[in-house]
């Protein structure tokens, strides 16, 4: 009798533990349940009001404003030898840091710029950098010398229609310009008149490939001279001047100046990745950086 009542005395004890065990496993499931649901709602709103935010600053995105996303990379400042970058890449793999200071730039098909303030055109490729700091044109903004090395990646042949690898940004359209058109050879190119409507010369072509894989001393002074009486753009590559122009360079209606290199393209025919590296980056203004007069003619290859 004692063991019966032992027994059917337990049973109910039972039942009501597993009982409180599963009302706290359930309660335990609501909580959780409402502690996700919140958050997802605060990550809903925070998007709503970044979005709304950043809204003001999109205004003249080119394609509608819920389609937009910060590229990745759009914050990312960089101080490279006491000048402070920014860097413009939409995706990790267009920017990276390597040993002994070496920056790489990569662009794939497809890497179209975007930002708050800021979106690529359909078809351009960018991953560049860009000083943060503007130079008047009216003092010494408007002379500028830069040393650096440079090396493209083995890879194919460039087939983009203009690929930009170092430009000096006035607004618009940029008056100096170290490019690829359409292949391997190196271009330097410059522009004067208005930034809304350009003149356009190309004053030194290569003649034959570059040489992909190979490391370049390049060093290039630049005065910008809207009429003409001063202007020059001289460039010299492994200590060999390849540029030797003279005459109108710049735009009557910019005011400042600065300096980026990386990789800026339209985008190529043939689909290829391109990669470029740099090293050894030295940019100054002013007429201290004046290096060299020009010599009486240009190196074969020019035009």
């Amino acid at each position: 009798m004692f063991n019966l009542w032992v027994r059917t005395y337990r049973r109910p004890r039972g039942l009501i533990r597993t009982m409180m065990r599963t009302d706290r496993r359930r309660l335990g499931a609501v909580l959780i349940s409402a502690a996700m649901l919140t958050c997802l709602f605060g990550l809903i709103l925070i998007r709503y009001q970044s979005r709304a935010l950043a809204s003001m600053a999109t205004s003249n995105l080119s394609f509608p404003f819920l389609q937009w996303t910060a590229s990745i990379l759009e914050h990312k400042l960089i101080d490279y030898r006491g000048t402070v970058y920014r860097i413009a890449a939409s995706s990790s793999h267009n920017f990276r840091i390597l040993d002994n200071g070496i920056l790489r730039f990569e662009v794939r098909q497809g890497d179209r710029y975007r930002s708050a303030s800021w979106t690529d055109s359909v078809g351009v490729e960018r991953s560049e950098m860009g000083e943060t700091s503007n130079h008047a044109l009216s003092g010494e903004g408007s002379h500028f010398h830069a040393t650096y090395k440079m090396m493209i990646e083995p890879g194919a042949k460039n087939t983009a229609q203009w690929l930009v690898t170092g430009q000096l940004f006035t607004g618009g359209t940029p008056p100096f310009e170290i490019k690829f058109m359409g292949n391997d050879k190196m271009a330097v190119v410059i522009k004067y008149g208005t930034s809304s409507s350009p003149v356009e010369k190309t004053v030194y072509l290569d003649t034959a490939d570059i040489q992909r894989g190979k490391w370049y001393d390049m060093e290039i002074d630049v005065q910008l001279d809207a009429n003409g009486s001063n202007g020059h753009a001289y460039v010299w590559r492994d200590g060999t001047k390849i540029a030797n122009y003279t005459g109108k360079i710049g735009y009557t209606n910019a005011t400042q100046s600065h300096w980026e290199m990386g990789a800026y393209r339209k985008s190529p025919s043939g689909g290829e990745s391109f990669a470029v590296n740099y090293k050894d980056i030295d940019i100054s203004y002013g007429s201290a950086s004046h290096s060299d007069s020009p010599d009486p003619s240009p190196t074969a290859g020019s035009r």
